[in-house]
Protein backbone atom coordinates (compact mmCIF):
# COMPACT_ATOMS: atom_id res chain seq x y z
CA UNK A 1 0.00 0.00 0.00
CA UNK A 2 1.32 3.18 -0.96
CA UNK A 3 1.61 6.37 1.71
CA UNK A 4 0.61 9.50 0.66
CA UNK A 5 1.94 12.83 2.10
CA UNK A 6 -0.73 15.20 2.95
CA UNK A 7 0.57 18.85 2.76
CA UNK A 8 -1.72 21.58 5.32
CA UNK A 9 -0.25 24.63 3.16
CA UNK A 10 1.32 24.93 0.10
CA UNK A 11 3.09 27.85 -1.27
CA UNK A 12 4.64 28.95 -4.77
CA UNK A 13 8.15 30.61 -6.22
CA UNK A 14 8.60 31.74 -9.35
CA UNK A 15 10.65 29.65 -11.62
CA UNK A 16 14.57 29.80 -11.45
CA UNK A 17 16.44 27.61 -13.58
CA UNK A 18 17.60 25.54 -10.61
CA UNK A 19 14.47 24.21 -10.24
CA UNK A 20 14.41 22.66 -13.44
CA UNK A 21 15.51 19.00 -12.82
CA UNK A 22 13.58 18.87 -9.75
CA UNK A 23 11.05 19.83 -11.57
CA UNK A 24 11.53 17.02 -14.63
CA UNK A 25 11.44 14.74 -11.81
CA UNK A 26 7.87 15.70 -11.12
CA UNK A 27 6.99 15.37 -14.62
CA UNK A 28 8.18 12.24 -14.98
CA UNK A 29 6.86 10.84 -11.83
CA UNK A 30 3.49 12.06 -13.00
CA UNK A 31 3.92 10.55 -16.58
CA UNK A 32 4.25 7.50 -15.04
CA UNK A 33 1.17 7.65 -13.54
CA UNK A 34 -0.71 9.51 -16.35
CA UNK A 35 -0.09 7.39 -19.07
CA UNK A 36 -0.48 10.67 -21.28
CA UNK A 37 -0.92 9.55 -24.99
CA UNK A 38 1.26 12.72 -26.34
CA UNK A 39 4.29 11.27 -24.58
CA UNK A 40 3.65 7.66 -24.27
CA UNK A 41 2.95 7.30 -27.98
CA UNK A 42 6.47 8.72 -29.07
CA UNK A 43 7.99 6.66 -26.85
CA UNK A 44 7.15 3.16 -27.67
CA UNK A 45 10.21 0.86 -28.63
CA UNK A 46 12.55 3.65 -27.19
CA UNK A 47 15.46 2.08 -24.85
CA UNK A 48 14.94 4.01 -21.28
CA UNK A 49 17.72 6.40 -21.97
CA UNK A 50 16.16 7.70 -25.10
CA UNK A 51 12.86 8.26 -23.43
CA UNK A 52 14.92 10.19 -20.99
CA UNK A 53 16.13 12.39 -23.55
CA UNK A 54 13.38 12.70 -25.24
CA UNK A 55 11.45 14.05 -22.60
CA UNK A 56 13.86 15.66 -20.86
CA UNK A 57 13.41 17.54 -24.12
CA UNK A 58 9.76 18.22 -24.49
CA UNK A 59 9.63 19.40 -20.93
CA UNK A 60 12.53 22.05 -21.46
CA UNK A 61 10.36 23.14 -24.67
CA UNK A 62 7.12 23.36 -22.30
CA UNK A 63 9.32 25.36 -19.70
CA UNK A 64 11.05 27.63 -22.36
CA UNK A 65 7.69 27.96 -24.41
CA UNK A 66 5.13 29.51 -21.47
CA UNK A 67 5.16 32.53 -19.64
CA UNK A 68 4.19 31.54 -16.27
CA UNK A 69 5.89 28.91 -14.38
CA UNK A 70 5.88 28.59 -10.55
CA UNK A 71 7.13 25.77 -8.67
CA UNK A 72 5.25 24.61 -5.71
CA UNK A 73 6.50 23.70 -2.20
CA UNK A 74 4.66 22.44 0.88
CA UNK A 75 5.38 25.45 3.54
CA UNK A 76 6.43 23.15 6.22
CA UNK A 77 9.08 21.45 4.51
CA UNK A 78 10.21 24.01 1.95
CA UNK A 79 10.10 20.61 0.17
CA UNK A 80 9.24 20.60 -4.06
CA UNK A 81 5.81 18.69 -4.17
CA UNK A 82 4.89 19.71 -7.69
CA UNK A 83 4.45 22.72 -10.21
CA UNK A 84 2.31 24.99 -12.69
CA UNK A 85 3.00 26.13 -15.55
CA UNK A 86 0.26 28.52 -17.53
CA UNK A 87 0.68 30.74 -20.96
CA UNK A 88 -1.31 33.33 -22.92
CA UNK A 89 -3.76 31.72 -25.06
CA UNK A 90 -2.79 29.59 -28.27
CA UNK A 91 -5.85 27.84 -28.32
CA UNK A 92 -8.07 30.28 -27.73
CA UNK A 93 -7.22 33.81 -27.95
CA UNK A 94 -7.50 36.33 -24.94
CA UNK A 95 -7.58 33.54 -22.87
CA UNK A 96 -5.00 31.81 -19.77
CA UNK A 97 -4.38 28.51 -20.89
CA UNK A 98 -3.22 26.09 -17.78
CA UNK A 99 -0.48 24.11 -20.04
CA UNK A 100 0.68 21.60 -17.00
CA UNK A 101 -0.20 20.85 -13.38
CA UNK A 102 1.60 17.98 -11.61
CA UNK A 103 2.74 17.26 -8.30
CA UNK A 104 4.52 13.91 -6.90
CA UNK A 105 3.00 10.80 -6.81
CA UNK A 106 3.66 10.40 -3.56
CA UNK A 107 1.58 13.23 -2.14
CA UNK A 108 -2.00 13.53 -1.53
CA UNK A 109 -4.16 15.92 -3.79
CA UNK A 110 -5.74 18.25 -0.93
CA UNK A 111 -7.23 21.93 -0.29
CA UNK A 112 -3.93 23.41 -0.34
CA UNK A 113 -2.80 22.23 -3.94
CA UNK A 114 -5.98 23.22 -5.35
CA UNK A 115 -5.69 27.00 -3.36
CA UNK A 116 -2.16 27.54 -5.05
CA UNK A 117 -3.27 26.43 -8.26
CA UNK A 118 -6.23 29.25 -7.94
CA UNK A 119 -3.99 31.59 -6.63
CA UNK A 120 -1.55 31.33 -9.58
CA UNK A 121 -4.67 31.09 -12.15
CA UNK A 122 -6.39 34.49 -10.29
CA UNK A 123 -3.03 36.24 -10.44
CA UNK A 124 -2.50 36.08 -14.14
CA UNK A 125 -6.27 35.66 -15.13
CA UNK A 126 -7.24 39.60 -15.96
CA UNK A 127 -11.02 38.83 -16.71
CA UNK A 128 -10.08 36.11 -19.21
CA UNK A 129 -11.40 32.31 -19.27
CA UNK A 130 -8.69 29.89 -17.76
CA UNK A 131 -9.19 26.76 -20.03
CA UNK A 132 -7.15 23.87 -21.10
CA UNK A 133 -6.78 21.25 -23.48
CA UNK A 134 -7.09 18.11 -21.68
CA UNK A 135 -5.13 14.88 -23.67
CA UNK A 136 -6.34 11.70 -23.42
CA UNK A 137 -4.53 9.54 -20.88
CA UNK A 138 -5.22 6.33 -18.11
CA UNK A 139 -8.71 6.93 -16.17
CA UNK A 140 -9.79 9.91 -18.53
CA UNK A 141 -13.48 9.59 -17.09
CA UNK A 142 -12.30 9.53 -13.77
CA UNK A 143 -10.37 12.32 -13.69
CA UNK A 144 -12.54 14.13 -15.90
CA UNK A 145 -14.94 13.86 -12.77
CA UNK A 146 -12.57 14.88 -10.64
CA UNK A 147 -12.08 18.34 -12.10
CA UNK A 148 -15.70 19.03 -12.67
CA UNK A 149 -15.83 17.94 -8.53
CA UNK A 150 -12.89 19.82 -7.65
CA UNK A 151 -12.28 23.14 -9.90
CA UNK A 152 -16.03 22.88 -11.87
CA UNK A 153 -14.93 22.25 -15.34
CA UNK A 154 -16.92 23.13 -18.38
CA UNK A 155 -15.92 20.51 -21.25
CA UNK A 156 -16.27 23.22 -24.18
CA UNK A 157 -15.30 20.99 -27.15
CA UNK A 158 -13.61 17.55 -27.81
CA UNK A 159 -11.07 17.53 -30.46
CA UNK A 160 -10.91 15.02 -33.49
CA UNK A 161 -7.79 13.14 -31.38
CA UNK A 162 -10.07 12.67 -28.36
CA UNK A 163 -8.50 15.56 -26.51
CA UNK A 164 -11.02 17.86 -24.65
CA UNK A 165 -11.03 21.89 -24.00
CA UNK A 166 -12.43 22.50 -20.66
CA UNK A 167 -12.93 25.98 -19.31
CA UNK A 168 -12.04 26.21 -15.15
CA UNK A 169 -14.45 27.65 -12.89
CA UNK A 170 -11.84 30.09 -11.10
Amino acid sequence: MKKYKKINKATYKEYDKKYFMEMLAIFLDFLDLAKLDQFEYPCKGLSDQMKYNFLMFEFKAIIDNCMYKYPVFDEETDKMVGFIILDEGKIITNALEVHFVAKYQKVSYCKALGDVFREVCVKHKEDRPVIALLGKRDKNTKYHIFLKRVFGITEIIETRLGETVVEFNI
